[in-house]
């Protein structure tokens, strides 16, 4: 079993981040009646974390059994069978960010909505929670769609909605919801549970290699479990996040003094393809290479045009549905910004860039 997965909080005193924001939805969750509820924060904060123990205040531990169940979705041209974590009181439904997710959202609620709760049941509440996972990645249509449906089924349902970014969200929707924001966990308290880890698994963790968790992990304590999970076995058995991103940045600066740019810039696409095809948004990629390229130029008048490009680009991804063409186009700024003032970064350029990717002519 990975580590992430072993050492994730399972009572309420394992919680070891944003406790704060937990005693709150805790005190909330005491009352009758509950608000619909947004939670937003950056990746690792334990957003999800907090929703599981938010659940079990409002009704028992059973949340926790989840399992598969199939719902008919009848899309704009075809039947669709879709299936949908569930237990006695809540569903988590996982947007697409396709078309689809405007019928996925309506008749998913509308099915599940409608099933009045056994009486079997321990807990009395008179409404059932459904919980939907990053929530800007809907599009408008279907935000306003949810909108809507909250509203027809507020009397049975509360709506529990996590999100990286609530600026992505239609005030309309931010409206009828009380919105708490968690903040990323601070190394000291990734320290602590890095340590209480190594020590659970007997893991010999020295200084060095504590230091490079911590300077790696970007405050995210999954990223930094799985770097640990990674020194644990002594091997690189796959490439954690943050070297993808250093051999994107790498690849990046090479372009300085490249005499074929095209391969090198193919080769980068590919790259991000890699990260972006496991489940990360594209405009947190445009940001962590922003902020890793800054650190390392560190001269104003072109550390302000790449931020400039990674807020256009960040910009035009939140009413679009394809990231892939902005991020296209931001790192093809950044190149050609690089390339005008090369005079000021040869020194910049890596002795050993990563490998480029063979790309295969159409």
């Amino acid at each position: 079993m990975f580590l992430v997965n072993k050492y994730s909080p399972q009572i309420l005193s394992e919680s070891l981040t944003n406790n704060d924001v937990l005693k709150q939805l805790i005190h909330i969750a005491s009352y009758e009646d509950i608000p619909h509820i947004i939670i937003s924060g950056p990746h690792g904060g334990g957003k999800k974390t907090i929703v599981k123990f938010f659940l079990e205040s409002i009704y028992d531990k059973n949340i926790n059994n989840l399992t598969k169940t199939k719902y008919r979705i009848h899309g704009a041209s075809k039947k669709n069978i879709i299936e949908i974590m569930q237990s006695d009181y809540h569903i988590v439904i996982e947007p697409t960010s396709t078309n689809n997710d405007k019928y996925i959202l309506q008749e998913i609620i509308k099915q599940y909505a409608t099933h009045k709760m056994f009486e079997i049941f321990e807990t009395k509440r008179k409404f059932k929670t459904i919980v939907i996972h990053n929530i800007e990645l809907l599009s408008h249509n279907s935000q306003a769609a949810l909108r809507r449906t909250m509203e027809i089924y507020a009397h049975s349902c509360r709506f529990i909605m996590i999100c990286n970014n609530t600026s992505k969200i239609f005030d309309a929707l931010r409206s009828r919801c009380q919105i708490f924001c968690v903040s990323s966990p601070t190394l000291k308290e990734i320290r602590q549970i890095i340590l209480h880890i190594s020590l659970m698994e007997n893991i010999e963790l020295s200084d060095d290699k504590l230091t490079t968790i911590l300077s790696k992990c970007n405050n995210n304590v999954k990223e930094a479990i799985w770097i640990l999970d990674e020194m644990r076995y002594g091997a690189s058995h796959y490439l954690p996040l943050y070297k993808a991103y250093d051999n994107v940045v790498k690849l990046i600066l090479s372009t300085i003094e490249c005499k074929n740019v095209v391969t090198v810039y193919q080769s980068i696409r590919s790259n991000i393809h890699d990260i972006w095809t496991n489940t990360i948004n594209g405009d947190d990629i445009i940001i962590n290479i922003m902020e890793r390229l800054i650190e390392i130029i560190n001269i104003d008048h072109i550390n302000i045009k790449i931020i400039q490009f990674a807020a256009d680009a960040e910009h035009n991804i939140v009413p679009g549905r394809r990231d892939n063409p902005h991020m296209d186009w931001f790192i093809a700024s950044v190149i050609k910004e690089l390339i005008i003032n090369k005079n000021l970064l040869t020194h910049l350029v890596p002795k050993k860039p990563p490998p480029v990717k063979a790309i295969k002519a159409k």
